[in-house]
């Protein structure tokens, strides 16, 4: 079995690569906020969560094009799951904001 190919390792990426991705991009926009090179738009505090969530749920791209790329279809396969699930937290978490209801 090639350990690269297989559906624990898709997981394991797709759980872990947002979950990096949030903290590189939040440390990013934080250092920005001290250096007041941001706008006043950028920290509303109902744009910058859900944004940012968005953004390190997006970085699962990279993995899942680099598996395509190599053929690793068990790998995306594992990928696909994980994404799947934080895809439905966030918008569940945040679907008062899209529905226009507060839940």
């Amino acid at each position: 079995m090639d350990y690269k190919d297989s559906i624990i390792t898709g997981i394991v990426l797709g759980v872990l690569t947002p979950l990096a991705a949030w903290f590189i991009v939040k440390f990013g926009f934080d250092i920005l906020g001290n250096l007041n090179t941001r706008s006043d738009f950028g920290s509303t505090p109902t744009w910058r969560p859900r944004t940012l969530a968005l953004i390190a749920l997006c970085f699962n791209l990279i993995p899942f094009q680099i598996a395509k790329v190599k053929r690793y279809d068990k790998s995306l396969r594992g990928i696909v799951f994980p994404t799947i699930i934080y895809v439905a937290i966030w918008f569940l978490y945040f679907k008062g904001e899209f529905l226009g209801a507060s839940y």
